[in-house]
């Protein structure tokens, strides 16, 4: 089973939903309870405390396809968005709590049994009002990196 589960009874029920393969986060928008962010190969977004969701980036007009391949039907994306990094998944969201339609998505490509790890990683920003998502540049300082579970995490330079 790969996919979610939601509650909005304060745990007494639980609904599951598939975004087509495992959800690696989420991310809430501090100021619209309704507004929720996942993501995987793909940064989907419902503006209904989950109850449906649509694909924000990469754009899908954009000649975005969804590909299901092997036995497993391994999910991967492929399109002409140009700020779309190719072979990563998402790994964090961030909402930026003083403008909640600005978003930042982390892509990393993680290692054999450890997703998440950041072997390489890419940074998008965009505003959820246009949905423009654009490459951010960033890097990793020695001093700055720190564990965290299996994970290394950096700093980003603002902007």
């Amino acid at each position: 089973m790969t996919g979610g589960y939601i509650t909005h009874d304060g745990g007494q029920s639980w609904r599951s939903f598939g975004l087509r393969t495992v959800i690696e986060t989420f991310a809430y928008d501090p100021h619209d309870a309704r507004v929720i962010y996942a993501g995987n190969a793909a940064l989907w977004r419902s503006d209904d405390t989950g109850r449906s969701w649509r694909m924000v980036f990469p754009n899908p007009a954009r000649k975005t396809v969804e590909h299901q391949n092997g036995d497993h039907a391994d999910y991967s994306l492929t399109s002409e968005d140009p700020a779309y990094p190719r072979n990563m998944r998402i790994s964090a969201i961030e909402v930026l709590p003083a403008d909640s339609k600005s978003i930042s998505v982390a892509f990393s490509t993680g290692e054999a049994g450890h997703p998440g790890c950041w072997s390489r990683a890419t940074l998008v920003r965009a505003s959820a009002a246009n949905a423009n998502f654009q490459p951010m540049r960033f890097c990793f300082s020695t001093t700055a990196r720190r564990p965290v579970g299996n994970r290394r995490q950096g700093r980003v330079p603002p902007g």
